[in-house]
């Protein structure tokens, strides 16, 4: 396996209770050849804490970037410290399983979709157990639209298109790939979940969890666990 074989992960965040959750996300993918790259969004966020944590792993970065910075401008600035020719976003709340990498490297080295990512999508309701499907039955297809938090980039886009600034850039990206002509790729829904809190606050994406549940999404199951769930193949 080649470096240019390898993956750089951006993750940005304003809040310290999520960096158990960042690290772990990190941690858990077996893709052998990766980074980690945190943008702390938030002067008031004691860097030295997210140093130490980090510590405890291989190929970590941290940079602090001021709270007037947008989701869009963070996004951008840790693509400029990236290494490798893969670069995936990953966001501070929800769960990435362990072959999530490798599922996107087997199909994106030979895949003409510059961006890749998820639509039909697996979400989890926290409080009420829930775990449900958001927009079934679009896997394995070209899409117009994918979940931000699941963006998956060949690094070369990036000589096209760039996050707008913007806290809602990593949604508006992949549309903007398509208006400039660059194919965005549905993967299937496996090995990723999207919490869903019942604190709106903790989301960009405000709409009433009950609207959510009842409105957009298929239930699949009440679970306690559903790791096991998301993550079969």
């Amino acid at each position: 396996m080649k470096k240019s074989d390898g993956i750089s992960i951006i993750t940005c965040t304003h809040l310290p209770f999520y960096m158990d959750n960042i690290f772990a996300n990190y941690a858990r993918q077996t893709y052998p050849i990766k980074e980690l790259i945190i943008i702390l969004n938030n002067r008031s966020l004691n860097i030295s804490d997210w140093y130490r944590k980090a510590d405890s792993f291989h190929n970590v970065r941290i940079v602090q970037l001021p709270e007037s910075s947008s989701a869009g401008t963070c996004l951008n600035y840790a693509v400029s410290k990236t290494n490798y020719d893969y670069i995936a976003n990953f966001d501070h709340d929800d769960y990435y399983g362990s072959e999530y990498l490798n599922y996107f490297m087997k199909i994106a080295p030979s895949s003409d979709a510059g961006v890749l990512g998820k639509k039909t999508h697996f979400v989890y309701f926290e409080e009420h157990k829930i775990l449900a499907l958001l927009h079934p039955n679009r896997e394995n297809s070209y899409v117009d639209y994918l979940i931000g938090c699941t963006l998956f980039m060949k690094k070369s886009v990036f000589k096209k298109v760039q996050f707008v600034d913007s806290n809602i850039a990593d949604e508006q990206f992949g549309a903007d790939c398509v208006k400039t002509g660059i194919k965005i790729y549905a993967v299937d829904k496996y090995n990723f979940a999207y919490i869903r809190q019942n604190n709106l606050n903790l989301h960009t994406f405000q709409m009433d969890n009950n609207e959510l549940l009842t409105q957009y999404c298929q239930v699949v199951a009440r679970v306690s666990d559903f790791r096991p769930w998301v993550n079969m193949r």
